[in-house]
């Protein structure tokens, strides 16, 4: 499990956004404008899906990154 598959990944996820526009430290929530409840939704799909990891809204809530949100992940999925 790397971040640069992680953030294609969530690039894929969510309509209209590019890996380009990622980066490890992008505050997703507040500077992503394609960023909504859809998002939320799709990132959490894509995250079962793709790592076998059920995580629920107030969970991507308590991060801020991608990176903290890729750790997080990481963490469950080697749980």
């Amino acid at each position: 499990m790397d971040i640069n598959t992680f953030m294609q990944n969530f690039a894929d996820a969510i309509e209209d956004v590019q890996f380009n526009q990622l980066t490890e430290e992008l505050d997703f929530k507040n500077e992503l404008e394609q960023w909504d409840s859809l998002a939320v939704m799709t990132t959490l799909a894509m995250i079962d899906s793709e790592y076998n990891v059920i995580l629920e809204g107030k969970d991507i809530e308590k991060c801020k990154t991608i990176s903290q949100l890729f750790d997080l992940v990481k963490s469950k999925s080697e749980a």
